[in-house]
Parts: structure tokens; sequence; C-alpha cells
């Protein structure tokens, strides 16, 4: 299966009206195509999360039972444009639908951070914590 926007390629930038609007955006949903669906699909599931180290898995839209007809969304489906039958759920905002990126200013990356470090470094280590409510 394969899936693509007309508003950005693959591992490209998004662009601002998709971002939200406390980062300059319009926070519209981005419009999307899928195709080579395999047989026997029943339905579609959608996730967009940020694996940034500073978002930490942030989920930007989830939408379950998206009927197996449907192979694209418009730019902006979310909230009123919605396939018959396809079910929005609740974002890392607290809201349901789409809410777009909305990174810090100047955030640091992980690749930048490695790449001051290199050849700096003795030893490592690492503890990883989790909390949820």
């Amino acid at each position: 299966m394969e899936i693509t926007s007309a508003a950005f390629k693959d591992g490209g930038k998004i662009p601002t009206q998709h971002v939200m609007v406390a980062a300059g955006g319009k926070n519209l949903s981005i419009p999307l195509v899928w195709k080579n669906i395999p047989p026997g699909t029943k339905s579609f599931a959608l996730s967009i999360i940020d694996p940034h180290p500073i978002a930490q898995n942030w989920v930007h839209w989830f939408v379950i039972n998206i009927s197996a007809a449907v192979t694209s969304l418009p730019e902006g489906a979310s909230p009123q444009k919605m396939p018959p039958g396809a079910v929005e759920l609740k974002n890392s905002f607290g809201n349901i639908g789409y809410g777009g990126p909305q990174p810090p200013k100047a955030s640091a990356s992980l690749p930048a951070f490695k790449k001051a470090l290199e050849g700096k470094i003795l030893q490592s280590a690492t503890i990883t914590g989790k909390y949820e409510r």
C-alpha cells in the first residue's frame, strides 16, 4: 500500500496552511491519497503521529472506520468533510480531529545534538520513564 499527499513530498516540509493557527497556519488537515490497497480490505485507520524526541509521539490525527471504498481525503476534510462512517478520535491537543504541527521555535534536533557530540562521548547510559493518566 502507498500513501501520498499533494501538499508535500515524503520527507518534505509540511506547508504552513496545515500547521496550527498559533504557529501561523490555518490548521487544515492534509490532503491524502492511498493506493495499492490489499484485497480483502474492509476499512482503513489513519494515524499522523510526530515521533520527534521533543514531541514524543504526539498524536496529530487518529481516524478509524474509513470505508474501503474511500481512497482519499481532501485538504481540510477534518472535521466537516469526512467520509460517512469515518470516526475521528481525540488528538494529543485534547480535541477530536486533526491538529496540525506546532513545534517550538528553533527547537534543537536530535541529529544536530548527535553531531555536536560526535567523537566526544566516552560512554553513554540511558534511563526511560513513562507517565500516563
